[in-house]
């Protein structure tokens, strides 16, 4: 009986990050203007993007204040919009986003947080990702492989995978390039 109520944890769980993916996507998607969604092969103007390296100064004073972040998400720019990060302080109840490093919002929200249990975070920073590019990039700072790996539907986004590296890493590329890179918080039970 043991084993049939992990498998449907684990298998809610799956489902659960790969609908916060696929949500995900959808945001940035959302974004995306419908004239640069459609190739024009006439044109041949480039769009170059300022890729961000290090933290902003809104994020530099909520770092020295608060830390780094338990858990976060970056959704990276590929085209002329804004980088969006949300950053969440569990045991704070904060949430801070930002909008290409400039800080945007803070929401205070009550996250539900076990008695007696132990807080497991990904143990990465924000910062560490804004240079990476792809699958390997993620896997070489890791030091891991993903645990699950799922090409998504082409009718909705066409060429997009997405990476868990057990649920406490998750990532998105479209066309091999990363897009978006999310970290998770667990609490364990502490005897």
């Amino acid at each position: 009986m043991g084993k049939i109520k992990n498998f449907i944890k684990k298998f809610f769980k799956v489902l659960g990050i790969i609908v916060g993916t696929l949500l995900t996507f959808g945001v940035i998607l959302y974004f995306i203007p419908e004239e640069w969604a459609e190739t024009n092969s006439n044109t041949e103007e480039t769009i170059t993007i300022e890729q961000k390296t290090d933290y902003s100064d809104d994020q530099e004073k909520i770092i020295e204040e608060l830390g780094k972040p338990n858990s976060w998400e970056v959704a990276f720019n590929q085209t002329e919009e804004p980088m969006l990060e949300t950053w969440k302080y569990i045991e704070l109840g904060e949430t801070f986003i930002f909008v290409d490093g400039i800080f945007s919002e803070r929401i205070e929200y009550e996250f539900t947080i076990p008695t007696d249990s132990l807080r497991m975070d990904a143990g990465i920073s924000p910062r560490e990702i804004y240079k990476l590019e792809g699958i390997q990039d993620i896997n070489d700072l890791l030091d891991a492989k993903p645990t699950l790996t799922s090409d998504l539907d082409d009718d909705v986004w066409e060429n997009a995978k997405f990476y868990s590296y057990d649920d406490i890493v998750t990532a998105g590329t479209i066309n091999d390039t990363l897009v978006f890179v999310k970290t998770q918080s667990f609490y364990l039970p502490v005897e």
